[in-house]
């Protein structure tokens, strides 16, 4: 069972319940406890927690811990593309402590391409993949540990692409087109705004309640093999 403190919505002003520093109405708090009934947390240090989900194991920060407990299900919702993952690449921008590239392994996926900048959570995502046996077994991690470059998208091959970057999705502003198949999370509605009118990008759902982040994605269709995509 994953118990919530309980606080004042500092945007709303309302009481709401807390999963780390995440604020949550009590529905959807009840909807996520039923949804990660099987997930078990350890706490390990004053910023260190262990999940245990099957017989597989994850080492997160309190902020990643949060987030695969309250955005899981939307995960399985929003962050796969309408194709099959199995055989193919992910390029996971923003891969935290390695959360999402468990989920993309979980769901076929034989290659992650992991960008994250944050050295505290490189060493996890690290130790994750070393924990988890991501480099055997047919399914390959490779681990890129400095900020997101536009470059990137030239540079690597793959089929599907996740970003998280907190503000930092502004960059793709510089593109001419986005013609790759993506899930992409964005802060604040003007953002937002210039993104989807840009790019033709649909928005799927506000990501968090409580806060201005929201989901945006498309619809196009993967080719049938991983290729090197080209800046406009």
């Amino acid at each position: 069972m994953i118990l919530p403190s309980v606080g004042i919505s500092p945007k709303r002003h309302v009481p709401a319940l807390y999963i780390g520093k995440r604020g949550l109405f009590p529905h959807e708090y009840l909807r996520i406890a039923w949804q990660m009934r099987d997930w078990n947390l350890e706490r390990q240090g004053t910023d260190s927690y262990l999940a245990r989900h099957g017989n597989d194991s994850l080492v997160l920060n309190e902020a990643r811990m949060t987030s695969v407990i309250c955005e899981w299900s939307q995960w399985q919702n929003y962050y796969l593309p309408q194709f099959n993952l199995r055989g193919k690449t992910v390029l996971d921008i923003g891969a935290g402590c390695g959360e999402t590239a468990y989920f993309y392994f979980q769901n076929g996926a034989a290659n992650v391409i992991a960008i994250e900048m944050d050295p505290s959570e490189v060493e996890l995502l690290k130790r994750n993949a070393e924990l988890n046996g991501w480099n055997s077994n047919g399914r390959i991690i490779k681990i890129i540990p400095r900020a997101f470059e536009l470059d990137d998208i030239r540079r690597e091959k793959f089929d599907f692409v996740k970003i998280d970057i907190e503000g930092g999705e502004a960059e793709l502003l510089k593109l001419n087109r986005i013609d790759f198949p993506l899930i992409m999370e964005v802060h604040g509605e003007e953002l937002r705004d210039r993104l989807t009118k840009k790019f033709g990008l649909a928005v799927l759902l506000k990501a968090i309640p409580l806060e201005d982040v929201w989901l945006l994605g498309n619809r196009v269709v993967a080719q049938s093999s991983s290729r090197s995509n080209q800046i406009a």
